[in-house]
């Protein structure tokens, strides 16, 4: 801030004695205000307005008290909207941090990435074979993964994985094998996962979904990558879905 503006908020401080600030006090700002501005007599009744009406020294000095609210006024003022603008820009601050430190953390080089690079229906036609690759450069530990189908709207799933072992390490590279029942009741399938690196950083993935595979139709042997859904559709089913849910 450039302090020499606050030249222009000055409280321009009069030399009034504390009886008669006292007197002004008790008399009222708006009431004083409407005194000198009709010029008129107060009611009997208000000893405090009649004295200074009747005293030309007081009224005097009950003008510069005026004046000295109304620098005091201005000045408040100007230091809450310079508050208010202050704390605006401090917490536009912190949410850029924020974001910057989040990104920075999900692109770190070292970190561990896990996806789903394809999904088999082997004979037999009554399971789903998840392979998981390790993309990033950092081993992954203490690995767990969810996989379940959902409709749009999640009011209904289906979870597949149905214990939740811990995968102790995933070197980079490397694949590991998940198994759960093929079941195409619901128009797409949700992977949540989450594990982390060796220095105990805990990494949770946002949830990842796809189509499921021959949607209420006979399953067929296949083996290819999953196919995610499309932006539109992410966000919907990404609205409100909650991973700790399953």
């Amino acid at each position: 801030m450039k302090w020499h503006v606050l030249r222009r908020y000055r409280v321009r401080r009069t030399n009034i004695p504390r009886d008669v600030r006292e007197l002004f006090e008790r008399a009222g700002e708006r009431r004083l205000r409407q005194q000198f501005s009709h010029n008129l007599a107060p009611d009997g009744h208000d000893q405090d307005l009649l004295k200074i009406f009747e005293n030309e020294e007081l009224q005097q000095q009950g003008r510069r008290w005026l004046s000295e609210q109304e620098d005091k006024d201005r000045l408040g003022r100007f230091l809450w909207n310079a508050a208010m603008t202050g704390a605006a820009v401090v917490a536009a601050g912190a949410a850029v941090w924020l974001l910057v430190v989040q990104e920075r953390r999900w692109n770190l080089e070292d970190r561990p990435q896990l996806v789903a690079s394809y999904l088999e229906i082997p004979p037999g036609l009554d399971k789903y074979e998840w392979t998981f690759q390790n993309q990033g450069v950092d081993d992954a530990t203490k690995i767990r993964i969810k996989i379940a189908t959902v409709d749009l709207t999640h009011a209904h799933h289906t979870l597949l994985t149905k214990t939740l072992d811990e995968f102790p390490r995933l070197k980079h590279g490397m694949t590991y094998l998940v198994t759960t029942d093929a079941k195409n009741d619901l128009e797409f399938i949700v992977i949540c996962i989450n594990y982390s690196n060796d220095n105990g950083t805990r990494f949770f993935d946002p949830p990842h979904f796809y189509f499921t595979l021959f949607y209420m139709r006979d399953n067929h042997e296949t083996r290819s990558a999953p196919a995610p859904v499309t932006a539109i559709q992410y966000d919907k089913l990404s609205v409100g879905f909650s991973c700790a849910k399953l």
